[in-house]
């Protein structure tokens, strides 16, 4: 009998049962059918702040009469190539710890494009950017355009602020800056 007072199993319902009463009480597997509790997310892997179609619209928004006189072609690969820088800062400014809130904002964003996709006020040729691109697939903390990017914050001519500590993945342990290496 459960709390009030009804049987566990009773034939009279007119279902039956595949597990007897002397199982009741024990663990079964999970049935597979039933939905799965969702997983919180890990902090540390990374959540993009915007999908790339998204990036891409604001990136050509930006680009505005830079990109007048050239071709469709050149259009796009300049495109292509600054979405995948552009969220190569995205990942290693946020993984430096970064204000997520603060990279969400599309001002921001723009202040941090400028220093990356035109530091003399115009557009870097296709060829420097698809050098941009190979240096952030081979780690974007070595690559000439982070380091424009953190000079800019070094020399305060670019804002942003830090929330939490830089964590150093070396070795497979994580160390924190300052942290004597043993």
């Amino acid at each position: 009998m459960d709390m009030d007072g009804f049987p566990l199993f009773s034939s009279s319902c007119g279902s039956s049962s595949s597990v007897p009463p002397s199982e009741a009480g024990l663990n079964h597997a999970p049935d597979p059918t039933a939905p799965a509790e969702p997983v919180a997310p890990d902090p540390d892997v990374y959540h993009p702040l915007l999908d790339d179609n998204t990036r891409s619209a604001e990136l050509d928004e930006r680009a505005g009469f830079h990109f007048a006189g050239l071709s469709e072609s050149d259009k796009k690969n300049i495109l292509d190539s600054q979405v995948i820088i552009d969220r190569a800062i995205e990942k290693a400014l946020l993984s430096d710890g970064y204000s997520r809130d603060e990279l969400n904002e599309l001002s921001k964003r723009n202040e941090i494009r400028g220093f990356l996709f035109y530091p003399k006020g115009k557009l870097l040729s296709l060829r420097t950017y698809k050098k941009y691109v190979e240096e952030v697939e081979f780690g974007t903390h070595r690559s000439k355009a982070y380091e424009d990017i953190i000079e800019a914050i070094s020399s305060s001519k670019l804002f942003l602020t830090k929330v939490k500590r830089t964590k150093r993945w070396e070795l497979g342990k994580v160390w924190e800056r300052g942290e004597e290496r043993r």
